[in-house]
């Protein structure tokens, strides 16, 4: 992997007080301008093991997570039809799944205080219960 790979610490000193909406548009859509591009500093480490090497990418997560599994899973298929090499990525799976938990547990909270996003995120990610990996992506 390419990409800088930060912290959850660093992903919310950069977005405290920002709405999901201005984290997922930091960067420019992609897709023919169907999705959003994400936060800024779109890959952290898994804060629940760091050391391990897991990263999350915050893109799939804050994005494709808030809506169902199915559209996830139609997303990654798409991708493999047009030969994204990302398509299928396992790894997206992982942090669409992590997403759509946050939201199921989040979802009301966001509502009532849209710019807390980036506390309960990182709230979510340090302090989750669902800690098996599917895919565990080293950086």
């Amino acid at each position: 992997m390419n990409a800088t790979v930060w912290t959850v610490e660093d992903f919310l000193s950069e977005n405290r007080g920002l709405s999901a909406k201005q984290i997922s548009t930091q960067q420019p859509a992609t897709t023919g301008g169907l999705m959003a591009g994400g936060p800024t500093r779109r890959y952290i480490l898994d804060p629940q093991n760091p050391s391990s090497g897991v990263v999350i990418d915050l893109r799939h997560l804050i994005i494709i997570g808030s809506y169902s599994e199915t559209f996830g899973n139609a997303v990654e298929k798409i991708q493999t039809f047009f030969n994204d090499p990302s398509g299928g990525d396992i790894q997206d799976y992982f942090s669409n799944s992590l997403g759509r938990e946050f939201y199921k547990q989040y979802g009301k909270l966001i509502d009532k205080q849209p710019t807390w996003f980036a506390e309960y995120l990182t709230q979510y990610l340090t302090t989750r219960q669902n800690t098996h990996y599917i895919y565990q992506w080293k950086r």
